[in-house]
């Protein structure tokens, strides 16, 4: 409840629409404001949040974030395949920013690979399992 106030403390601000406020910090409040909703089960508010979060982001970096933000809400509602598509948007994102084999490309997709088990996709799997065979190739730094 503490946390929800602080957070209306916030929004009044934005609302009043600061000049101050830079569109990324924006971007991370309504981020963080969706997931305290997440970590409630609130799905409606935490998504309607994200979204919000996406109006104001402009680099690719914070576009990505609030793809996984979004992807992360869908799969804990249950809704799998518009997860799958969120990450698979924010891995387009993220390789406009990191080389091919950057340790973060790989965590995307490892959640995606997470995500095509549940949904019992094996060809998909197979496809993301080949992309991230890095075993002969040095990571970058």
């Amino acid at each position: 409840k503490e946390s929800e106030k602080i957070h209306e403390k916030i929004e009044i601000k934005i609302n009043q629409k600061r000049p101050s406020i830079s569109d990324k910090v924006l971007v991370k409040v309504y981020g963080h404001r969706g997931n305290m909703y997440l970590s409630q089960g609130q799905f409606e508010k935490a998504i309607n949040l994200e979204n919000e979060a996406l109006l104001f982001a402009k680099e690719d970096r914070d576009i990505a974030w609030v793809y996984v933000n979004q992807a992360n809400i869908y799969e804990r509602s249950d809704e799998i395949v518009k997860a799958i598509a969120l990450h698979k948007k924010a891995l387009e994102k993220r390789k406009t920013i990191f080389p091919d084999m950057h340790p973060v490309i790989a965590r995307q997709y490892n959640q995606l690979i997470s995500l095509e088990l549940k949904k019992d996709d094996i060809q998909n799997l197979q496809d993301y399992i080949d992309k991230v065979n890095f075993s002969d190739t040095p990571l970058p730094l």
